[in-house]
């Protein structure tokens, strides 16, 4: 009888571990991690965050002359009074470009791992990279890029306190703006962060109402959990395209233009809608 009351007590505290640590939809079998709040930010080991990094990674990210023309920086696209993302539909290109996506925000992504809107960079050293090179982004070329760094006095002196660059190297100016988007860009504090922290007071009681509505009948939290509020999976949720994808003749060259570079020679017509 004791060994039987046992095994009863071990698959109750069984039970009520899983119910604690995870949230099950009516209907859905499979659970979803709990919201939680965020930790430290992570940190890659050969990448640490320092002080004087942080600065240099400032200001390159503020910088257009990581960019092909030198007209565009990081924050053309992620700008600060706009949470650090872009407001319009569809962010601006490259000169002589349109892009045809919208700029994500840098706010927390030292968090995720999967950036971009198809998760095709798995670092923000990685990102930084990319986007700066990028066609309809920066349009950058490496030896054009790190040669006007080498002729900047400021930086070459900073690339060696911070680096010990004799001359700056492009794949450390990646790593100073990721160290800056991870150092300042970070956010922690916030209402629903200290609530999960025990704080009881840091919600007001119509987002207590909506956070019950998020973990409960609306179930928001089926994709939209964990510490980053994502699962950080992708869904096609049947968003139609911005109307400039078939009034546009940019847009419509541009895409065409990647799609083309990507391999994709056949059914463009369907892959834009009304686009000819």
């Amino acid at each position: 009888m004791a060994t039987r009351w046992t095994l009863v007590l071990v698959l109750l505290g069984t039970i009520v571990f899983i119910n604690v640590g995870h949230t099950f939809a009516a209907g859905d079998p499979d659970s979803d991690p709990p919201l939680a709040p965020l930790g430290p930010v992570p940190v890659p080991p050969d990448n640490p965050i320092t002080a004087e990094k942080t600065e240099l990674g400032k200001l390159l990210f503020f910088d257009p002359k990581l960019t092909g023309d030198a007209s565009l920086s990081c924050a053309s696209c992620h700008r600060p009074k706009q949470g650090w993302g872009y407001a319009d539909p569809i962010s601006r290109g490259y000169p002589g470009t349109i892009h045809w996506r919208n700029s994500q925000t840098v706010v927390n992504a030292g968090y995720h791992g999967k950036l971009f809107w198809q998760g095709n960079s798995k670092s923000l050293e990685a990102q930084a990279r990319t986007a700066n090179k990028g066609g309809v982004a920066g349009n950058g070329e490496d030896d054009v890029m790190e040669e006007r760094l080498r002729q900047t006095p400021k930086y070459r002196e900073m690339f060696r306190k911070v680096f010990g660059d004799l001359e700056p190297q492009l794949m450390n100016a990646w790593r100073a703006i990721a160290t800056f988007e991870r150092a300042v860009l970070s956010q922690t504090d916030t209402p629903l962060d200290r609530y999960l922290q025990g704080d009881k007071t840091a919600l007001s009681p119509p987002a207590l109402e909506g956070l019950k509505l998020f973990t409960g009948k609306a179930n928001c939290i089926e994709c939209h959990n964990g510490a980053l509020l994502s699962d950080e999976k992708y869904y096609n949720l049947g968003v139609p395209r911005a109307e400039a994808w078939s009034t546009s003749g940019m847009h419509q060259i541009t895409f065409r233009f990647e799609q083309y570079a990507k391999g994709v020679h056949e059914n463009l017509a369907s892959i834009m809608g009304s686009a000819t």
